[in-house]
């Protein structure tokens, strides 16, 4: 603390230490890049390992490169943050716990693992999760401070992330299993992109109006073999096609929030009224 708060820790001598395949990749923070091959970035350090650790592990699939990959975080508040990046339509990759951060002085060495970095916009931007408790704790101040400078030599932000609410947990826990495309509902999801609905109900509503007038023909009264089509199998039958295009509806905008194309209030439920909107939040502006 105290060779911090005198400056006596020189940004220039800060250096990056990544794990790549079992060996260790080393860059002056002025060099601070993604080395390569990217894929094979893995994490500097166990999660759960450190002092005090609650053992509360999560996990989170992700795709780099083409390739599947697990990316285990050390609580479920940062399993909330790589969600929402996740969801984040201007970030294209993201690792946990992927480099360490270290600055040399002749009393010894500070060391500091981030725990999230993503690309957003080809741009490295490095995050730091705390629930609101320990933020106010004097070495996470001057640590973080400590870390903003040093990496903002190189361009690199560095945002310190805090508390989400239980309802936007819960809601992005949700989108999460929408992530991947239905490739049976390629239409749909054109029709969703292409209406200019401001809910989720609206997006339904789009997706139901047009299945409803897709060509469906129900069999003749007169066919060979086939009983006399009567009305209330004619409704029970449009009842049931509408309640279908009601669930496919819903499941293309849960998608399309999932992956980005859409935003709306997390922190609200996700309800039929939700509103959607095509603009999304600056991930600076998640920072507390």
């Amino acid at each position: 603390m105290a060779l911090v708060a005198s400056g006596q820790m020189d940004d220039v001598r800060a250096r990056v230490v990544w794990k790549v395949a079992e060996s260790a990749v080393v860059q002056s923070v002025l060099d601070f890049a993604i080395p390569t091959p990217a894929y094979l970035v893995e994490p500097v350090r166990r999660v759960g390992t450190y002092e005090g650790a609650r053992s509360r592990i999560a996990m989170l699939p992700v795709v780099r490169e083409g390739r599947a990959l697990m990316l285990t975080l050390d609580s479920g508040l940062e399993l909330a943050w790589a969600h929402a990046l996740v969801m984040h339509p201007d970030v294209s990759a993201l690792y946990a716990q992927p480099f360490m951060l270290v600055w040399d002085h002749d009393e010894g060495s500070i060391v500091h693992i981030p725990d999230l970095t993503a690309v957003i916009d080809g741009q490295l931007v490095v995050f730091e999760v705390k629930p609101a408790f320990r933020r106010a704790d004097p070495w996470i101040e001057a640590r973080t401070a400590l870390a903003q400078r040093s990496l903002g030599r190189a361009g690199t932000r560095y945002h310190l992330l805090s508390d989400v609410t239980r309802q936007m947990s819960m809601n992005l826990q949700i989108l999460s299993g929408y992530r991947r495309p239905n490739p049976f509902l390629a239409s749909e999801v054109r029709i969703a992109l292409q209406s200019r609905s401001r809910s989720i109900g609206g997006v339904v509503e789009a997706i139901c109006r047009e299945r409803a007038g897709e060509a469906y023909r129900p069999p003749q009264s007169g066919a060979a073999g086939a009983a006399p089509e009567t009305d209330f199998a004619d409704g029970a039958h449009r009842e049931k096609s509408q309640m279908a295009s009601v669930r496919i509806g819903l499941e293309v905008a849960m998608h399309l929030l999932a992956v980005g194309h859409f935003h709306t209030n997390l922190d609200q439920p996700l309800r039929l009224s939700s509103v959607l909107s095509r603009q999304h939040p600056d991930v600076s502006s998640w920072a507390r």
